[in-house]
């Protein structure tokens, strides 16, 4: 259930942060800004996918690295309790990260629909 849920959260995280990574590229491209504005849209547009691209990854290598645990039943048990730890504490993450890339969109549309320029 843990697995699932993180799984759930992992993708959301990162379809949010591609939805602000696009947002952000758009609005850099299509406005007349200046040169260092233009650079720093940029740059934040490829912090929020360097975030997708973190919470995709971190969530497909977790999927590569279950099997190797639970292949020998003498282990198994010994490796349930930090197993588990440790996707709880990456669901308390990704909440956390979630929390900010849909502030951060909503900031990005509330933005967009007074016709202003994300930065500058």
């Amino acid at each position: 259930m843990l697995t699932v849920t993180y799984r759930i959260l992992a993708w959301l995280c990162a379809v949010v942060a591609l939805a602000d990574t696009l947002l952000v590229a758009w609005d850099g491209w299509h406005r007349p800004l200046g040169p260092w504005t233009r650079l720093l849209t940029f740059i934040v547009a490829s912090f929020f996918g360097w975030i997708a691209l973190m919470s995709v990854g971190i969530e497909r290598n977790l999927g590569k690295l279950r099997p190797f645990l639970v292949t020998d039943p003498e282990k198994t048990p010994e490796w349930r309790r930090p197993w588990n730890r440790l996707h709880l504490f990456l669901i308390g993450g990704m909440l956390f990260v979630l929390m900010v890339m849909l502030a951060g969109l909503s900031a990005i549309l509330s933005r967009a629909q007074e016709g202003l320029p994300l930065f500058g």
